[in-house]
C-alpha cells in the first residue's frame, strides 16, 4: 500500500477504501464496519485482513486505495450519488456570479 515514495498512506485512506469497496457492493457495510473496528483494535491493516480472508482480491483493494485518493484530490468523500448535485450546484452557482458581474458592469 506504498504511493510512488514509498510512504503508507494514512489510515483515512483505509477507512475511505473500505467505503468504496461497500459502494461497490464488494464487502457489506456491516462488514466493513465490524472489520474495522477490529482492526483497529488489534492494530491490523484491513485490505490485509479482507485479502487473508479470501474477501477480495489484491487488485480489488489496490482499486479501493486509489478511488480513496482520488476522492481526497478532489476534496470530498460524498458519496459518488451526491458527487454530481455538488458538480452541477457548483456550476450553477459560477454561473450565477457570471451573471452578477455582468449585471454590474465589473465583466
Amino acid at each position: 500500500d506504498r504511493d510512488d515514495k514509498l510512504n503508507e498512506p494514512d489510515r483515512g485512506h483505509y477507512r475511505a477504501a473500505l467505503e468504496f469497496l461497500v459502494r461497490e457492493k464488494t464487502i457489506r457495510p456491516g462488514t466493513a464496519e465490524h472489520l474495522w473496528q477490529a482492526c483497529s483494535r488489534e492494530n491490523q491493516h484491513p485490505g490485509e485482513k479482507l485479502i487473508l480472508e479470501g474477501r477480495i482480491t489484491v487488485n480489488q483493494w489496490c482499486e479501493s486505495l486509489h478511488a480513496a485518493r482520488a476522492d481526497e484530490s478532489l476534496g470530498t468523500s460524498l458519496p459518488s450519488k451526491w458527487k454530481w448535485l455538488a458538480l452541477t450546484t457548483t456550476a450553477f452557482a459560477a454561473a450565477v456570479l457570471v451573471l452578477i458581474l455582468k449585471e454590474v458592469g465589473v465583466i
